[in-house]
């Protein structure tokens, strides 16, 4: 421990700032290398990537060959087919059957708590966990 005010805790401090801002520069410099070599066209040497860069190139590259692809079908006059999309509703609408008190969702927010007849929406995954407890019944919207 020492004291904020000694020349020591100072100069540690400002060490600590110092280093912080390299870091953050260094991973901006690579970030950008990394981007501009996708961009140019340029393969990186995926080994010297840590395992965050390398999902970000793969991610980066996947998006660029699907612009691409679609550039491409537009140039050649052909008709561009969207995908259906299959990923899960991010929140259901539910009508509690039974008593619960307050819970915490996947995404860290609070709901509750509830009574019988009370009608929320949740995050799919605490949805469905209340859905095979019977606790909730689900609430279909028609349109």
């Amino acid at each position: 421990m020492l004291d904020e005010k000694s020349t020591r805790a100072r100069l540690l401090l400002n060490e600590h700032n110092h280093v912080r801002r390299l870091i953050s520069e260094l991973i901006q410099v690579r970030r950008m290398k990394i981007l501009n070599g996708i961009l140019d066209g340029h393969s990186i040497p995926i080994e010297d990537c840590t395992s965050e860069e390398e999902k970000m190139h793969g991610t980066i590259t996947s998006i660029i060959e699907t612009y691409d692809g679609i550039l491409k079908t537009v140039i050649e006059g052909k008709e561009i087919k969207l995908k259906a999309s299959t990923e899960k509703p991010k929140k259901i609408l539910v009508r509690f059957i039974h008593p619960l008190p307050a819970i915490v969702g996947i995404d860290m927010k609070s709901y509750g708590p509830f009574k019988p007849e009370d009608i929320a929406l949740l995050p799919t995954e605490n949805a469905e966990a209340l859905l095979k407890q019977r606790v909730v019944v689900r609430v279909d919207i028609e349109k």
